[in-house]
């Protein structure tokens, strides 16, 4: 029987393809971190259904392990949104797309969480309002999330579908063809 998060697991399979006009091993990894946000979603899931049915292990060592994989995770697909704005600025074409403005938008989005995570103090376009730490914890989505502001939560599975988003609003690229007219 398939897990509830096949489906999405799918789709970020179907959508990194769209990377390859970047760079193909971009493609690749993006297909990887994929597979790391079904296997977070899956012990997110379980740690949820665990915790309600008073089953959660008083042991915090899988809890805090679960943390620091969701942590790399972000800053992993932080990494690669930061690139994508980066190559879709460079593109005379794309930098006019929609994709470019959903790309900006999830890059300033990514950095409420990533740069407090990997450098102890919050983004700069955020330095008056967010936290230099962001403390880890569970959102009501049932996802790891983090407490960036007074008031302001965001999830691992918010940012993963915001990085959907981007792929979703990134153009297909139009089959190649070779000299002799066949298309790749």
């Amino acid at each position: 029987m398939l897990d509830p998060f096949h489906m999405r697991n799918a789709e970020w399979t179907q959508l990194s393809h769209r990377l390859e006009r970047f760079e193909l091993f971009m493609a690749i990894f993006t297909q990887n971190l994929g597979h790391r946000d079904h296997d977070l979603s899956v012990r997110e899931y379980e740690h949820a259904r665990n915790r309600a049915a008073g089953r959660a292990s008083e042991d915090s060592v899988d809890l805090t392990k679960l943390w620091l994989d969701a942590c790399m995770f972000v800053m992993c697909l932080y990494e690669v949104v930061r690139s994508m704005d980066e190559r879709i600025r460079e593109d005379a074409e794309l930098s006019l797309s929609p994709a470019a403005q959903v790309c900006r938008e999830t890059k300033q989005l990514f950095e409420r969480v990533s740069i407090p995570l990997a450098k102890f103090q919050p983004a700069k376009r955020h330095q008056s309002t967010d936290y230099a730490v962001v403390v880890p914890g569970m959102a009501g989505d049932r996802s790891v999330a983090w407490d960036v502001a007074d008031g302001v939560v965001i999830s691992r599975r918010t940012l993963s579908g915001a990085f959907l988003e981007v792929l979703r609003a990134l153009p297909r690229r139009a089959a190649i063809s070779d000299e002799f007219g066949a298309s790749s």
